[in-house]
């Protein structure tokens, strides 16, 4: 399992409703903090809810980002929460989300990079003489990554059945994910489906 998603997505939720309600923001600072400080002392049992609760704030104030459900999963399958992790898993997956991050920068006559929102960066870049360099930047996909980590919930808690379906799923979109093809040998040995198997096997 890959780290936390940090920085880009905090921040541009943060900044998402600030101006809009005070009271929110500062709450969501708290819920953020409190999971971000749980988190990086190993305290995985408080970082998950209070990632929650952060991604909850901003979802009623209009700003909803998967990426602090993706933490708080995360945080669960750390803390060896099992079904809590599986079911955020599966959401994760069912709504699309793919965990890519879009970041916006441009250097200043100062040479200093800045990073703006999309609709600030795009008026910039439109009409501002002070900013150059304008760079637009995608971080890479975690879809695969939510396949390898549920089909590891699913096996662990002996749903093989399901483990072999999502892993099904997932080598029809990543044939080449060596870590889902493993599964998937995994997930037939375990379910007695020895025929299966030996053709993974052989593969």
């Amino acid at each position: 399992m890959k780290k936390l998603i940090l920085g880009i997505a905090i921040l541009a939720s943060s900044f998402t409703f600030a101006q809009k309600d005070k009271d929110a923001n500062a709450k969501f600072e708290l819920a953020n903090k409190a999971a971000l400080d749980a988190y990086n002392t190993k305290n995985y049992a408080v970082a998950a809810p209070k990632f929650l609760e952060a991604y909850e704030i901003l979802k009623a104030n209009g700003a909803t980002d998967e990426t602090f459900k993706y933490n708080a999963a995360l945080s669960y399958a750390l803390n060896n929460n099992i079904p809590d992790a599986t079911k955020i898993f599966e959401e994760l997956i069912s709504s699309g989300y793919t965990g890519v991050q879009t970041s916006y920068t441009a250097t200043d006559k100062q040479g200093k990079v800045e990073s703006f929102d999309k609709k600030m960066w795009e008026t910039l870049k439109g009409k501002s003489k002070d900013f150059t360099n304008f760079k637009e930047e995608k971080t890479p996909s975690l879809e695969p990554e939510l396949y390898e980590t549920l089909a590891t919930l699913y096996l662990n808690s002996k749903q093989n059945d399901k483990a072999i379906e999502l892993i099904e799923k997932g080598l029809a979109k990543f044939p080449n994910n060596e870590k889902l093809k493993d599964f998937q040998g995994t997930a037939y040995y375990a379910s007695g489906n020895n025929d299966k198997f030996a053709n993974v096997i052989k593969e």
